[in-house]
Parts: C-alpha cells; structure tokens; sequence
C-alpha cells in the first residue's frame, strides 16, 4: 500500500498573485475559487490577486486564501489522476478542521 501525504503551507507564505496561475490554467481551480468567494459572501480572490498586501496579511484573508490554494491544487491532482476521487478532498478538509 503506498501512502501518501499533503503538506499544506501556513501563514506567513501568502503571497500576492496566490492561485492565479491554477485559475488560469485549470477549470478545477477556478471552481474552488469560485466556491470559496460564494461560501465567503465575498470576493477573495480579488484580495488574493490584487495589489494590497496588507489586506491579504490579514487573518481572516489568509487563511481562507491558503485553504482555497491548497484545495485547488488536490482537486487538480484528483482530475489529473494523481491522487485517489474524493479522498484527498476528505483528507484536506479533516486537515483544516482540526
């Protein structure tokens, strides 16, 4: 049995420009995105892909900005036959629930 394991990064690796480029070239990362702006009742990934750093090193950016980056990339490696469907997904999100 091969196991696997997800490192996802914490804050302080935020950065500007964060998930653009997995917007841009996955339709599986702009539907995390996507979601995670409804979910939020609010426009994150204009935070995420905008000019003020600042309002990006807040908490409560932050964190939903590494949650939406991470989520977005197991569910390219879902599509893209790296990791197992549905449960790297369960896998991340016991991981950010604690």
């Amino acid at each position: 049995m091969t196991k696997r394991a997800f490192l996802f990064p914490g804050q302080g690796s935020q950065y500007i420009g964060m998930g653009k480029d997995l917007a841009e070239s996955f339709a599986e990362a702009r539907e995390v995105f996507e979601e995670v702006n409804d979910g939020l009742g609010s426009d994150l990934t204009a935070i995420m892909w905008g000019e003020d750093e600042s309002a990006l090193n807040l908490t409560e950016n932050t964190q939903p900005a590494l949650m939406a980056v991470s989520t977005a990339v197991v569910r390219i490696l879902e599509k893209q036959g790296g990791c197992e469907r549905g449960r790297c997904v369960r896998l991340c999100c016991r991981a950010f629930s604690g």
